[in-house]
C-alpha cells in the first residue's frame, strides 16, 4: 500500500511523456512562423523586382542590367539566403497582328503578345536548375490577378472587359526552395513562390536587348 501511496517522482515521469510533444509543438510554431516570414519576404521580393524593371524603361540581359536589378531586390530576402531564389522576368504587351506577324494587315483584332522572358539573371536554385518557362499564358495569369493591367475596365480579358491596345505589363514569378536557416533540423526544403506584375511607367513597353548590342531579348527561347 505504501508503494501505491508514494507519489514521489509523478512530476518527472509526465515530463518525462510530455516533454517530446511539446517540443515538437514549439519547433512546429517556430518552423510556421519562419516560412511566413519567407514568404512575406519574398512577396516583398517580387515587387520590388516588378518596379525595378517596370521604371527602368530598358534593360539588358544577359549579365546586365536585368542581373543588377535582381541582385536589389534579393537585398529584401535578408536575413535568408538569396542564392537559391529564381525568378523569370516577362513583357507583354496588347498589339494589333499587322504589327507583330508577318503578312497580317489586321489592324483591329487586338491580342496579347510576349514580348521578352528573361529568367538566368537571377540565378538558380539548389539544384542548380533554371526556373520552367513562365511563358504567355502564365505571364498574362499573373497580370490578369486582382485588377488586370491589360484591359479597359481592370476586369480579366475572360469576362466582358475588352483589351487595352498597347498596355503593356511587366510580370514576375520568383521561385524559392525554403528551409529553416535556424535550426535545419529537417534537410528536406520546400518550394515557395511569389507572384508580382507592374506597368511600365516611363515608356509605353519596356525593352530587353543584349549588353552593348540592339539586339532584342529572344522571346521564344528565354535567356
Amino acid at each position: 500500500m505504501r508503494v501505491r501511496q508514494d507519489r514521489r517522482g509523478v512530476a518527472a515521469l509526465e515530463f518525462a511523456l510530455l516533454a517530446p510533444v511539446l517540443i515538437v509543438m514549439m519547433f512546429g510554431t517556430f518552423e510556421l512562423v519562419y516560412a511566413f516570414r519567407m514568404q512575406a519576404k519574398l512577396n516583398t521580393t517580387a515587387g520590388a523586382l516588378a518596379e525595378f524593371v517596370a521604371n527602368a524603361g530598358a534593360v539588358t540581359a544577359p549579365a546586365g542590367t536585368l542581373q543588377d536589378l535582381c541582385n536589389g531586390a534579393k537585398l529584401n530576402l535578408l536575413p535568408f539566403k538569396s542564392t537559391i531564389m529564381t525568378a523569370n522576368i516577362a513583357s507583354i504587351t496588347n498589339d494589333v497582328p499587322a504589327n507583330r506577324v508577318p503578312g497580317s494587315t489586321d489592324t483591329t483584332t487586338v491580342t496579347t503578345y510576349l514580348d521578352w522572358e528573361v529568367k538566368s539573371d537571377c540565378g538558380k536554385d539548389g539544384s542548380n536548375a533554371l526556373p520552367p518557362t513562365m511563358g504567355l499564358t502564365g505571364a498574362v495569369a499573373i497580370a490578369e490577378t486582382g485588377r488586370s493591367l491589360l484591359t479597359r475596365s481592370g476586369a480579366v480579358s475572360a469576362g466582358s472587359s475588352t483589351l487595352l491596345n498597347g498596355a503593356s505589363a511587366i510580370v514576375v514569378q520568383v521561385n524559392y526552395q525554403y528551409a529553416n536557416i535556424r535550426t535545419n533540423f529537417f534537410s528536406q526544403s520546400y518550394p515557395l513562390v511569389a507572384k508580382a506584375s507592374a506597368k511600365p511607367r516611363t515608356v509605353s513597353t519596356v525593352t530587353c536587348t543584349t549588353p552593348g548590342t540592339t539586339t532584342l531579348c529572344n522571346s521564344g527561347t528565354p535567356l
